[in-house]
């Protein structure tokens, strides 16, 4: 059975950007799927979305673009909840 490969890509909608809270809440959702989740901002890309210090290092902030991909048998469901956390605003 071949591998569903999901891409979406996303405006960051938090005015402090992608802060830690978010990155965090992405790592524990990423570590709920099979798939192998990556994100990608610029040039930079997180290859694994279950350390939030890898989604922080690309330093997108508000407005940027990122794009969601995801690989394996879970994968829209993946890149659908990641996608939620990083286009909600987080109260400060």
């Amino acid at each position: 059975m071949p591998q569903q490969r999901v891409v979406r890509s996303i405006i960051v909608a938090d005015p402090q950007g992608l802060h830690l809270r978010q990155a965090a809440e992405c790592a524990r959702v990423a570590a709920q799927f099979q798939c192998q989740i990556s994100l990608k901002y610029g040039d930079r890309q997180a290859e694994d979305c279950r350390s939030p210090f890898d989604i922080l290092q690309l330093g997108a902030g508000y407005g940027a673009e990122i794009i969601i991909e995801a690989v394996g048998p879970d994968a829209e469901q993946a890149v659908r909840e990641i996608a939620d956390i990083l286009t909600s605003s987080y109260p400060a």
